[in-house]
């Protein structure tokens, strides 16, 4: 498949610091042969680079497509191997459900399972008749064996966010009404408590509104972003198609629309000071998505 990569495109707010030049790839979603082909490119691109290179993956690595544990165990592999010096990996909104049945409530494997994880189970060949004859422990544990130790390990080390320089990497986004340092520091957990009446949306892995609609600024910040389908976002603020995964009120969205009921595309981000482009491989209809 070819990778479309933008031209850089010059903006005085990309500012990830001297000598860095920083990799970013938004939500996946199972779509292992797109999201390998972004890592290529930009493996390839770190390779011809003199800067010290990181790549920073925004979380929803799994659900909806039909290879979850496929795109987890890309990112279980050390940042050398991917071609590049560092390497994060944040947690969203799929991660934390996949966390919190694993770790505190094994009662929410049929929200999981509502929200694209019926995907996970027939990647490990677990067929819908038998899914559905399972109660709920029994599909929860049958869950946490398909993971295996390792993969639940790498889950609990996702981190919320990344600063490098002005550039800050978090899920879903951030509420302008919460000091910046506050709401970043929520627990992983924050959007569930027993004590809380189930999900919100007040959360860095959950968060649309009002981080959407913010035109404020962060403060000199540059947030890039998934968890938002860039196509909806387009739509939603009436923008020219053409400023797909462009700088939008010092946001950089770069979700490209791989968990969409029609699958678009896995999309990315090259960062280098007073700078960016965009990578974007699109899903052909023959491997989009896993029927769920």
């Amino acid at each position: 498949m070819t990778v479309e990569i933008s031209e850089f495109m010059a903006d005085a707010l990309v500012q990830p610091g001297p000598d860095r030049r920083v990799f970013a790839i938004g939500d996946v979603h199972g779509q292992h042969e797109a999201f390998l082909d972004v890592l290529k490119a930009m493996n390839a691109a770190a390779a011809e680079s003199a800067e010290r290179t990181e790549l920073v993956q925004l979380g929803d690595l799994i659900d909806r497509g039909l290879s979850s544990l496929r795109c987890i165990d890309e990112m279980m592999r050390p940042a050398e191997t991917l071609g590049f010096d560092e390497k994060t990996v944040l947690m969203a909104n799929h991660e934390q459900l996949a966390r919190i049945v694993m770790d505190v409530d094994a009662g929410k494997i049929d929200l999981w399972l509502e929200n694209g994880a019926k995907a996970i189970f027939a990647e490990c060949g677990v067929p819908d008749e038998v899914r559905a004859h399972m109660n709920w422990a029994e599909k929860a544990r049958a869950m946490r064996d398909c993971w295996g130790a390792a993969r639940q390990a790498f889950l609990r080390e996702l981190q919320p966010y990344r600063r490098i320089g002005n550039l800050l990497f978090v899920h879903a986004g951030l509420n302008p009404d919460v000091p910046k340092d506050e709401f970043l520091a929520r627990p992983w957990d924050y959007s569930y408590r027993p004590t809380r009446p189930g999900f919100d949306e007040d959360h860095w892995a959950w968060i649309r509104f009002p981080f959407l609609n913010h035109v404020g600024g962060w403060g000199g910040d540059l947030v890039v972003h998934g968890h938002s389908p860039e196509p909806r976002l387009i739509a939603y603020e009436g923008e020219d198609p053409r400023m797909t995964h462009r700088i939008r009120y010092d946001r950089l969205d770069i979700d490209g629309g791989a968990g969409m009921s029609e699958p678009v595309a896995v999309a990315g981000a090259e960062f280098i000071a007073g700078g960016y482009r965009i990578y974007k491989a699109r899903i052909s209809e023959s491997r989009a998505r896993a029927r769920t």
